[in-house]
């Protein structure tokens, strides 16, 4: 599935180091995590795309709303918090 999404071998293999629940899960969460991923723009062959879809992995679409509305509530645009999220995705976990 990794290596369809262009993923080389070795980003997989320190993934699977890092994150080995994710390998675990079915194939379809999994599929559904990297579309959440590549909404946001965060390309696949970034060093940032396997802490996207760590973050994806932890909240579900209400989540991710109810953040967006929290950093729009502080000014934030959508195009502000997306390119935020692509430079570091973890902006998200920690809102």
């Amino acid at each position: 599935m990794l290596r369809q999404c262009g993923v080389s071998d070795q980003q997989i293999t320190q993934y699977l180091l890092k994150q080995p629940r994710v390998f675990m899960q079915k194939p379809e969460w999994f599929k559904g995590i990297v579309a959440r991923a590549d909404e946001f723009g965060v390309k696949r062959d970034s060093g940032l795309f396997f802490e996207a879809v760590k973050v994806m992995g932890g909240m579900n679409k209400a989540c991710i709303e109810a953040k967006f509305e929290l950093y729009k509530s502080y000014g934030w645009s959508e195009l502000d918090i997306v390119s935020a999220f692509k430079r570091s995705p973890s902006i998200l976990k920690y809102s």
